[in-house]
C-alpha cells in the first residue's frame, strides 16, 4: 500500500478554516473511472471550509488512477489535507479500514464513489454535531437518482425507514430498518475512537456500515437530519444487485450475518444481551432465507428457515401467517419469470391488457361543504384530463350538493355529475353500489376532504401503462390540516396518511394479498384501480357485509390481488386532510379497539371473519384464487376465530399465554432447562434496559 498525502502550504483558504472544525471524508473507490469525478466536484465544491479528503483506490484496474491525479492540485489548493492511498483490492470494509488509518479530523464521513454530496451537507452535519455534544452521528435523507440519468430523482431514502426520527437506532439497524447510504452518515471521532478501539474493521469486500455505526448506535444517539444531503446512486451493475440467484442471495445472508455477530462482539454488553441480539441477528437470517426460498419454489430449504423461525422468533397473529405464506409458496411449483416474479396466468374475468386512454373519478360524500371544493378543483386541475367524474352524496343534510351542482355548473363540466342516494348507504357501500357507473381504463377514488397533485391521474396512468399485469396502484401520501398546511407529525403520518407495511423498499413495492388480509391499511383516496379490475368487482353483486374495520378499500385491495397484482409506488400524490370531523382522525382518537368492551370486540372480530369467509363463497372469486391464496384467507379466518375465544374467556387468554410462553422457550431452547436461562436472559435484559432509561431519565451523563 502506498500513500500520497500532504497539508498545502498556508493560504487564504487554509488560514480562514483553521478555525472551524476538521472534517475527514473517506472515500474507498474501485474502477470508478465513470462516477469518481462527480464525487470529487462535491467534494470541492463544500461549503464547510475545514476538509480532508482521504481516497483510498482498491486496486483499480481502469482509469481511476489518471483522473485522481488530474484533479490531485486542485485538491490540494482547495482543501486543508489530501491522501490518496493505493493499495491491492480488499473490498469496501478493507478500504475504509485502509482509511482510518489516516483521518485527523474531529468528525468523519465516508461517502461511495459512485454517488455524491449537497454543497453543504458537510456544513449542515457540522452544525448538528457542534449544537449537539451527546450525539454520536448525525444522518441525513438523501436523494435517490438514476445513475444513467442523475437528474432523474426517482425517490429519497427515508421513504424506507419510519422510525427515522427516533434517536437509539441500534435495533433498527440490525433489522436492516435504519438509513444506510454510507454518506448520509457523519460520525464524532472522538466517540468513533472510543467504541472502536484501535480502529479496527475487520476487512470484508462489503458490511463496512454495520462495522461503522452499530458500535456507535448501541451507545450514542443518532440525530436525524430531515434533508437530502446526499445523493445516492442506483446503478444497474451495482455490487448489491448482482446477487440474483438463490445460491448467492443466501451466500449473501450469511455474510450479513457474520459482520453482524462479528461486530456484536466487540460492543461491550451483558452475556444477557449479547444472546437477546444474536438470537435476532440468527432470526433476521432465517427470514431472509425463507423468503427467497419462496420465490425460488424450494420447498426443502422453506421447511428447514419455516421451522428455525418456530423456534428463534415464536411468531404469533398475522407475522406467523406471513410466514406460513411464504411456506406454502415454496411448495406449490410455480414458473418464474427473468426478474423473479412468479408468473399468473390470467383467469378468464381477470384484468386483460388495455391502453390507459381514459380516466374516471369516484367521489363520495357525506356532509362534506367545508372541504369539498378544494377537492373538486384539484380534479379539474389534472395534467391528464378526467373526462368522467361521479359524485355520489350519501344524504348529506349540509350544503354539500349545491356547492357540488354550482361547480360543475360554472365550469361547464359535461362529464361530471352528481347522485343522491336514497338512503344512507354507509362509506363501504357508497363506493361499492357506484362502481358500475365508471366506464374509465383508470378508475380514481377520492375522499371529500382531500386534495390531488396535479399529477396524480398522470402518473398512475403511467404506472399502469409500463405494466399491463398490474391491476391496482397505491400512492403515498401527505399530509394537511384544515387550513390546508402540510402537518409535520411522523407519529400521525404513519397512522392515518401512510401505508403501514412491513418491511423497506425503494421505489415500487409488490403489494401481495397478505398486505390486505385482517384490516384497512391500504387507503382508498390512494388507489388508482385499472377499469377492467373495476368492473369486475363490480359484477359480483353479493360483496361481503363490510364495516368501519373492513371498508371498501380493503375489498377493493383483496380483489386487486385475486384478479391481477398491486404496487405501492413512492410518490405523494394526495394530500391527505386531517381535522376533528374527519372519520379516520376522530377514529383515532376514540378508545382503540383492545379497550373497548367484550361484546363490541367479539362483534367486530366476527364481521371481519365473515367478510373473510364470504370471500371463499364467491364463485367468481374461487375461479381466481390460487391455492396459497385460498390458505392465507383461511388462516386469517382461523385466527379472526381463536381471537374470538380469546376475547370471549380472558382467563383462558392468560392462562394460555403463560403456558404458549413457558412452551415457546422449551422449544426454542431444546430443553426446559435451558429454555429457564433463556427466559431469565430475556427478563434480566428488559430489567437493565429499564434501568438505563430510568438512569437516562434522571441523569443525562449517565451512558
Amino acid at each position: 500500500m502506498t500513500s500520497l498525502g500532504s497539508t498545502p502550504e498556508p493560504d487564504n483558504e487554509a488560514q480562514a478554516s483553521s478555525t472551524a472544525p476538521l472534517v475527514s471524508i473517506i472515500t474507498p473507490c474501485f474502477n470508478g473511472e465513470q462516477h469518481v469525478s462527480k464525487l470529487i466536484e462535491s467534494v470541492l465544491a463544500q461549503t464547510h471550509p475545514n476538509i480532508e479528503f482521504i481516497l483510498v483506490n482498491d486496486g483499480s484496474t481502469d482509469g481511476t488512477d489518471d483522473i485522481v491525479r488530474a484533479y490531485e492540485p486542485r485538491l490540494r489548493h482547495r482543501l486543508s489535507r489530501f491522501v490518496y492511498v493505493q493499495q491491492e483490492n480488499a473490498g469496501l470494509g478493507g478500504a475504509i479500514y485502509a482509511g482510518l488509518r489516516h483521518v485527523t479530523g474531529d468528525y468523519v464521513c465516508w461517502p461511495d464513489a459512485d454517488d455524491y454530496l449537497e454543497p453543504t451537507s458537510v456544513e449542515e452535519r457540522v452544525a448538528i454535531l457542534e449544537a449537539r455534544p451527546e450525539v454520536g452521528v448525525v444522518t441525513s435523507d438523501a436523494w435517490i437518482r438514476d445513475a444513467r440519468d442523475p437528474s432523474n430523482v426517482t425517490g429519497r431514502v427515508s421513504t424506507s425507514f419510519p422510525t427515522s426520527h427516533e434517536p437509539w437506532q441500534f435495533e433498527h439497524l440490525l433489522r436492516a430498518g435504519s438509513i444506510f447510504a454510507p454518506g448520509c452518515h457523519m460520525a464524532r471521532m472522538s466517540m468513533f475512537d472510543e467504541t472502536h478501539p484501535g480502529r479496527e474493521i475487520y476487512p470484508a469486500r462489503r458490511g463496512q456500515n454495520w462495522q461503522m455505526l452499530l458500535p456507535l448506535y448501541h451507545k450514542y444517539e443518532r440525530h436525524y437530519l430531515d434533508r437530502p444531503l446526499y445523493n445516492y446512486m442506483i446503478l444497474p451493475n451495482s455490487m448489491s444487485r448482482g446477487d440474483t440467484s438463490p445460491e448467492a442471495q443466501i451466500h449473501r445472508a450469511d455474510e450479513h450475518r457474520e459482520f453482524k455477530l462479528r461486530t456484536l462482539e466487540t460492543i461491550p454488553m451483558s452475556d444477557a444481551e449479547k444472546i437477546k441480539w444474536e438470537r435476532l441477528i440468527d432470526e433476521l437470517r432465517e427470514r431472509k432465507v425463507l423468503d427467497i426460498a419462496a420465490k425460488a419454489g424450494d420447498g426443502t430449504l422453506a421447511r428447514v428457515s419455516h421451522r428455525r423461525l418456530g423456534e428463534l422468533a415464536h411468531p404469533r397473529g398475522k407475522d406467523r401467517l406471513r410466514l406460513r405464506a411464504k411456506l406454502v409458496q415454496a411448495m406449490v411449483t410455480r414458473p418464474v419469470s427473468p426478474a423473479g416474479t412468479p408468473q399468473h396466468v390470467a383467469p378468464q374475468g381477470s384484468v386483460g391488457v388495455q391502453p390507459i386512454a381514459t380516466v374516471s373519478a369516484l367521489i363520495t360524500t357525506y356532509n362534506g361543504a367545508r372541504f369539498i371544493e378544494a377537492q373538486l378543483e384539484s380534479i379539474a386541475q389534472q395534467t391528464m384530463p378526467v373526462a368522467q367524474v361521479l359524485i355520489a352524496d350519501d344524504g348529506s343534510t349540509d350544503d354539500t350538493v349545491d356547492i357540488v351542482e354550482r361547480f360543475i355548473r360554472d365550469r361547464g363540466l359535461s362529464g361530471w355529475s352528481i347522485v343522491q342516494n336514497e338512503r344512507n348507504l354507509g362509506p363501504a357501500s357508497n363506493v361499492l353500489t357506484h362502481l358500475k357507473g365508471l366506464n374509465g381504463d383508470l378508475v380514481l377514488l377520492a375522499d371529500q376532504d382531500d386534495v390531488w397533485e396535479p399529477n396524480k391521474a398522470a402518473t398512475l396512468a403511467d404506472y399502469l401503462q409500463q405494466d399491463p399485469g398490474l391491476s391496482l396502484v397505491v400512492s403515498r401520501t401527505s399530509l394537511i390540516d384544515s387550513r390546508g398546511l402540510l402537518v409535520d407529525d411522523e407519529g400521525l403520518s404513519r397512522r392515518v396518511g401512510e401505508v403501514a407495511l412491513p418491511g423497506n423498499y425503494v421505489g415500487a413495492r409488490r403489494l401481495d394479498l397478505i398486505d390486505f388480509l385482517g384490516s384497512s391499511r391500504i387507503p382508498l383516496h390512494a388507489m388508482g384501480v385499472r377499469g377492467e379490475l373495476v368492473r369486475t368487482i363490480a359484477s359480483i353483486t353479493h360483496y361481503p357485509a363490510l364495516s368501519k374495520s373492513l371498508g371498501a378499500d380493503w375489498y377493493i385491495g383483496i380483489l386487486s390481488a385475486i384478479f391481477g397484482r398491486a404496487v405501492l409506488v413512492p410518490e405523494r400524490l394526495v394530500r391527505r386532510r386531517v381535522h376533528d370531523s374527519n372519520i379516520s382522525l376522530g377514529r383515532l382518537r376514540k378508545k382503540s379497539a383492545l379497550a373497548s368492551p367484550n361484546s363490541k370486540r367479539i362483534l367486530m372480530l366476527r364481521e371481519a371473519q365473515k367478510a373473510h369467509l364470504s370471500l371463499l363463497q364467491e364463485p367468481q372469486v374461487q375461479d381466481s384464487l390460487d391455492p396459497i391464496q385460498a390458505e392465507l384467507i383461511t388462516d386469517m379466518a382461523e385466527h379472526l376465530q381463536r381471537r374470538i375465544n380469546f376475547t370471549e374467556n380472558p382467563s383462558l387468554l392468560q392462562g394460555g399465554a403463560l403456558l404458549l410462553r413457558i412452551e415457546q422457550y422449551r422449544r426454542g431452547a431444546g430443553s426446559l432447562l435451558a429454555g429457564a436461562r433463556m427466559w431469565v436472559a430475556d427478563v434480566m435484559y428488559a430489567y437493565d434496559i429499564n434501568w438505563r432509561l430510568r438512569g437516562k431519565g434522571t441523569d443525562a451523563g449517565d451512558g
